[in-house]
Parts: C-alpha cells; sequence; structure tokens
C-alpha cells in the first residue's frame, strides 16, 4: 500500500521534460564537423565550447577548442595538445565550480588520449587554459571514444571510455 501511495505521488507531480533545439550555425564552422569534436554550453557566456582534432597546413594535428555563439561565429579559440599524426577523440563538460583561471568560477574540464594515457586540461572563455595538462590515466590506454560528465551534487567531474 505505502509504495502504491508513492508511486501516485510521483506520477501526480512529475513534469514532461522540455529542451530547446537550434541550429548553431548555418555556416558551419570546420571545427564542428572535425574529427572527434565534443561541445558542452557555457550557460554564463551563453556560448558553446567546440573541441575537435584539427590539421593546420603543416600537417601537425592539434586539439583545439573553439568558443561559438548561438549563431555559429567564434569567440575564441585555444589549442591544448599537438601530435606528430592521427587524431584524438576528445569529450568536454561544462562546470559552475572550476576555476576561470581569473579568480571567477565556470569551465569547461577537456579529456583526450594523449601518449597511450588519459589527458585532462581546464579550460575557461574566451579560451584561457586553467591549470596544466593533467594525466588522468596511466600508459597502454587508447579509447575509441571518451565521454566526461560533471555532477552538481558530488562537485566533480567523471570521464569514462
Amino acid at each position: 500500500m505505502r509504495s502504491l501511495v508513492l508511486t501516485v505521488l510521483l506520477v501526480a507531480i512529475a513534469r514532461p521534460a522540455s529542451a530547446q533545439l537550434f541550429e548553431i550555425s548555418s555556416t558551419h564552422d570546420s571545427i564542428v564537423t572535425s574529427f572527434g569534436a565534443g561541445a558542452a554550453y557555457d550557460p554564463v557566456h551563453d556560448c558553446y565550447f567546440v573541441v575537435a582534432t584539427v590539421v593546420d597546413s603543416g600537417s601537425q594535428h592539434k586539439l583545439i577548442g573553439r568558443f561559438l555563439n548561438r549563431s555559429g561565429a567564434a569567440l575564441g579559440t585555444v589549442t591544448m595538445d599537438t601530435f606528430p599524426v592521427g587524431g584524438a577523440v576528445s569529450a568536454v563538460t561544462y562546470s559552475p565550480d572550476i576555476s576561470d583561471g581569473a579568480g571567477g568560477f565556470g569551465g569547461f574540464v577537456v579529456v583526450w588520449p594523449s601518449g597511450g594515457s588519459i589527458a585532462a586540461q581546464g579550460v575557461a572563455f574566451p579560451g584561457r587554459l586553467v591549470g596544466s595538462k593533467a594525466t588522468v590515466t596511466g600508459p597502454g590506454f587508447a579509447p575509441t571514444r571518451l565521454a566526461v560528465a560533471y555532477s552538481p551534487v558530488q562537485r566533480v567531474c567523471r570521464s569514462a571510455s
């Protein structure tokens, strides 16, 4: 009986989920369609941070992040790593609790494979690296995909592959 009352109460207070979908850009920035791209939203600066591996004119592979507004215009770019060959599958999440590197809070955590390990880097708007690159796992780890998420309850970011 008690579980029936609880079930009825939960159904009575349940609300439908909602979200707003819109195209970030009609003139797609090349980073959005790059290999291994990941993206997260910054509610404080009302922009997206898109992370991907790109190849520069000298055939150097770079893991870069670009801040884009809702129209798709670039607001800032930052390079997190470079490699001689291959691409990196990256993941990114926003956290309101990490340092922004300028005395405030709110930024991103990016994870990617680097030299057989998983690396992590804090990044803040408009393109500041926060702290130095950290190694999250030991050598010999080469994932084909990554995920990272922020827990507002525990105030930590967790990564999985």
